[in-house]
């Protein structure tokens, strides 16, 4: 009878310590499968009262903290190369490939193509200020002319540059041609 009970307070022994460890593995499985499938580097493994695992979660937890921040690098790294990749360096106004590019997405939607307009604008004699003046005046008249530009127009139109003295307006939503 005494055999009967040690083996029966050991199986029950086991048993309590098999489902204590394997409720500290079910949060780490979770948390693991959100990291795979959904890339929330936000997550954060909780708080264990089993001192080995709670040395896991610090490790992977301060693996995680390293993961977010170059994320977020690389992410603000890919946002600036895009903006550069897609403006003018000196208007800051969207270039002509990124404005072929808007201009192409608009036209293949029926719906917006008939409510278009396109006003294209060429600076008459730029290259005589250019002469006369030095490249850093006319700079300086192209910055205000995108300056310009920007504030006199609509907050759905968009303007760019596309080289040069040439700049491009699409307007949109336009109902009358007036």
């Amino acid at each position: 009878f005494g055999m009967l009970f040690m083996i029966f307070a050991v199986w029950w022994s086991v048993n309590l310590t098999y489902r204590h460890i394997m409720e500290s593995f079910s949060p780490l499985i979770q948390i693991a499968q959100l990291l795979k499938q959904q890339k929330a580097y936000n997550l954060r493994f909780p708080q264990s009262d089993i001192k080995e695992f709670q040395e896991l979660n610090g490790t992977f937890n301060q693996l995680l903290d390293e993961i977010q921040t170059w994320h977020t690098h690389l992410q603000n790294e890919n946002n600036a190369l895009s903006y550069q990749v897609q403006h003018d360096h000196l208007t800051q106004l969207p270039n002509r490939s990124y404005f072929y590019q808007v201009l192409c997405n608009l036209f293949e939607d029926p719906n917006q193509r008939q409510n278009l307009a396109l006003v294209f604008i060429d600076n008459n004699n730029f290259k005589a200020i250019n002469d006369q003046y030095g490249h850093l005046v006319g700079d300086e008249v192209l910055k205000e002319m995108s300056n310009r530009l920007k504030r006199h127009i609509r907050q759905n139109d968009f303007v760019a540059r596309l080289a040069g003295d040439e700049f491009a307006i699409i307007l949109r939503s336009i109902s009358k041609v007036e």
